[in-house]
């Protein structure tokens, strides 16, 4: 499982290139889960994210990738679903 939280948000080390290096390393090793949500990076993250599994899909290594996301209802003072 790859863990997106840090992409532009968290970890400032990280940066564009780093980004898609770690990711497609991901993918070459067989890992096929990526955790992400859209508070992480205000949503930038699963745009990456996304923009990134377009380009895997380009080379043929997107196949049975998994997206696992979360939403966040913190700041509202009554929620329902």
């Amino acid at each position: 499982m790859q863990g997106v939280w840090g992409w532009k948000d968290y970890d400032k080390r990280y940066n564009e290139k780093t980004i898609k290096e770690v990711f497609f390393e991901h993918l070459k090793a067989g890992k096929r889960l990526f955790d992400t949500a859209e508070t992480y990076g205000s949503g930038l993250s699963e745009e990456i994210c996304g923009a990134l599994l377009k380009e895997a899909r380009q080379q043929n290594l997107q196949d049975n990738c998994v997206i696992a996301t979360k939403v966040s209802f913190s700041g509202y003072e009554t929620w329902s679903l």
